[in-house]
């Protein structure tokens, strides 16, 4: 993963920032597609139809060449979509895949986002910020850490048991995820489609922006774009690091992140010979790109 530096108690380790030192979905996308792991096993607070149409190529060829998949979801908030968990059952008839919803009707949010890969020998464990929306892999200011650790190290253990905690049948807060299931979440108001949840961010951001004319801007803005997501039915490229593209917009107090960004820091990684990175942040004389 780009742009973060070596964690010193492990010494593979990284800590990412999202948007500008890297995009969380290109280097998820990369690991899915690296061939090196043979089991994924995820826990987020919400997904939508948006994150899913990045990810789900590299899903469906991870989960095709033997991989093991499990996603535990929340559905707090009302930011995880009809479409979204629609999205991840149809991920059930590639192969293995396991699909659970975490609820606590005592009120208590499902707030996660957990990413666990593993094989064999040693599991690389992420916990930041990012759910499986596109603004959470793309867009939004988001940050994390990631270790590679070997599968027995007491971290993975802890990792996998928390896993498997949230997956509990018998807690009766997790639940599987089918068909059947789904429209009762949804009979019941639980979840909503994504047409109704656009609509109401449409209103509110009229509604803000009828505010704004008559109120003083304290802050200033940064509007980043996603990349395209992957047509369907396409192949992903196999563990190649891909740039991240998008339109860069600029308004009056607002810059934009797209297909390129400026700036007056530029991070140097050095290789070590066992294969980890150490970042060097250098500033340079004006701007580049």
């Amino acid at each position: 993963m780009s742009g973060r530096g070596v964690c010193p108690a492990t010494g593979d380790g990284m800590l990412y920032s999202q948007p500008l030192a890297t995009r969380f979905g290109t280097d998820l996308t990369n690991d899915l597609n690296s061939g090196v792991w043979h089991s994924l096993r995820i826990a987020v607070a919400w997904v939508r139809a948006s994150g899913m149409a990045h990810l789900r190529p590299s899903l469906e060829s991870f989960i095709k060449a033997g991989g093991r998949l499990q996603i535990i979801v929340g559905i707090d908030l009302d930011n995880t979509t009809k479409e979204g968990l629609e999205s991840l059952l149809a991920l059930t008839g590639v192969g293995k895949v396991d699909l659970f919803v975490y609820h606590n009707e005592a009120g208590g949010i499902f707030h996660p986002k957990l990413y666990l890969f593993s094989n064999a020998a040693k599991a690389k464990l992420i916990v930041g910020s990012n759910n499986l929306t596109q603004a959470g892999l793309f867009q939004n200011t988001e940050a994390g850490l990631s270790v590679v650790l070997p599968l027995a190290d007491p971290i993975i253990a802890e990792a996998r048991n928390t896993l498997s905690s949230w997956s509990d049948l018998t807690s009766g807060m997790a639940k599987v995820l089918d068909g059947g299931f789904l429209a009762e979440l949804l009979a019941n108001g639980y979840v909503r489609d994504e047409a109704t949840a656009r609509a109401e961010i449409a209103n509110r951001k009229k509604s803000a922006a009828a505010s704004a004319t008559t109120s003083k801007k304290l802050f200033s803005g940064l509007a980043v774009s996603a990349p395209a997501a992957p047509a369907s039915g396409s192949k992903p490229a196999g563990g190649s690091v891909s740039k991240t593209s998008g339109s860069v917009r600029k308004s009056a107090g607002v810059s934009a992140v797209g297909a390129s960004a400026s700036g007056s820091v530029l991070l140097m990684r050095v290789r070590r010979s066992r294969g980890t990175q150490v970042q060097l942040p250098i500033v340079v004389a004006g701007t580049y790109f």
